[in-house]
């Protein structure tokens, strides 16, 4: 039998393109791929991308999950049952497999789009971790992409690697994408097939900006690589161009570091809360530092206060910066919590408190609704009070002056 690689099994490859009346070369010429990659996967030699599986499966008309079975199902021949006057669903309940069993080979299912460049899955962030990502303006995860591609990314990065897009953009040519990965901005890299799978559209990484920027979300257009020589000094601290305070979260910046990046490498620092108003910090002060193994994301606003930390350590660092885009209105659809209160959440403290509340109720899609009377009234709480804050759930009132162009900080809606 010849092995399973990733889980996938080569005879069911086989034996699906084969059922389907697929030659090898049909389904290379499919895939755009030379027909010796085909022949590999259905001799379990190599395995296609999760992207290139969802192809074939919607090329054969069979579920995803078919392809993990142990052995080749028993079945009728697919077309003489059709013809029959039997249709595709109940073909499928006769072998027992149907779309909705495919949902526990991952825990979140990635639908991607091709075509438009969006993905969905099932969002997995709490109404907790999103009140703190308003918070604080940043979340972490540390360690998320396996070894071998955090090497192939910065093989990549170093020219080492060929280029091989999945499609070529509108009016570019491959010698466009091969000077293009040797500027700053090595946005390339983005039509890398493997790069797609394993980076863009990360499982624990994708969860969480589903949870923040709902269905469809646009994958990123344009990369920055902040490719450093250490040591170096630390940079000054800044808000990114462009940058823009409001309650709207219309897109997430990301940083990803392909590297191991201890404080010797000189992460990136960031100001926890700065991203709701314009600060300015001395250099020397330091920040909360983004040091991690490789293979780790930042997603945090592209409005925070942030720097490349000092580095003391030699050798070249790599880390890439982009966004991905809200492409639907906002709306509560994350892991609402049974318990969460919308009156009692911790939402900060004087000044910060209703800047937090309206960005997270805007992320719920109900920031029309958001109003303050101010004073010590809700959002502020202090764990002193003997009872809950007046204000929640006024019709009348104000907004935080997120302009800053009044003395009081607050607006009129």
């Amino acid at each position: 039998m010849a092995k399973h690689i990733n889980g996938i099994n080569p005879d069911i490859l086989k034996w699906a393109r084969e059922r389907s009346g697929y030659t090898v070369k049909a389904i290379a010429a499919f895939l755009k791929k030379d027909a010796s990659i085909v022949n590999d996967w259905e001799a379990g030699e190599s395995a296609p991308t999760y992207i290139q599986l969802e192809k074939l499966a919607d090329k054969y008309k069979r579920p995803i999950a078919l392809f993990f079975f142990p052995k080749t199902p028993d079945e009728p021949n697919i077309a003489e049952y059709l013809e029959q006057g039997f249709s595709m669903d109940s073909y499928q309940e006769k072998i027992g497999v149907s779309n909705a069993n495919s949902g526990n080979l991952r825990e979140s299912t990635m639908k991607y789009d091709e075509a438009n460049r969006t993905f969905d899955c099932e969002p997995t962030l709490t109404d907790s971790q999103v009140v703190q990502y308003c918070r604080d303006g940043y979340l972490q995860l540390q360690g998320v992409v396996s070894d071998e591609i955090n090497q192939r990314t910065c093989d990549y990065l170093n020219g080492d690697l060929p280029i091989n897009p999945c499609f070529m953009p509108p009016g570019m040519t491959h010698t466009d994408l091969e000077r293009m990965r040797d500027t700053h901005e090595p946005s390339s890299i983005l039509l890398e097939d493997w790069y797609i799978e394993h980076v863009l559209l990360n499982r624990e990484l994708a969860g969480a900006l589903r949870s923040l920027l709902g269905k469809n979300v646009g994958l990123p257009v344009l990369v920055s690589n902040h490719r450093v020589e250490c040591p170096m000094p630390a940079q000054g601290w800044h808000h990114d161009a462009d940058h823009v305070f409001g309650p709207e979260t219309n897109f997430v910046e990301v940083f990803y570091f392909p590297q191991d990046t201890p404080l010797e490498m000189g992460p990136t620092e960031l100001l926890p809360g700065s991203h709701i108003r314009s600060t300015s910090r001395d250099i020397a002060e330091k920040g909360v530092t983004s040091e991690g193994p490789a293979g780790s994301f930042v997603i945090h606003s592209q409005s925070i206060l942030h720097r490349r930390g000092e580095s003391s350590a030699e050798g070249l660092r790599h880390m890439l910066k982009y966004s991905y885009w809200r492409t639907t209105p906002p709306t509560r659809d994350w892991k609402e919590e049974p318990d969460f209160d919308f009156q009692m959440a911790e939402y900060g403290g004087h000044g910060v408190a209703r800047y937090v509340a309206h960005m997270f109720y805007w992320l719920c899609g109900k920031g029309d609704a958001f109003r303050l009377i101010g004073g010590q009234a809700w959002p502020w709480s202090s764990v002193n009070q003997i009872g809950p804050s007046y204000g929640f759930g006024h019709r009348e009132g104000y907004v935080p002056n997120w302009r800053k162009d009044n003395p009081d900080d607050y607006a009129v809606p």
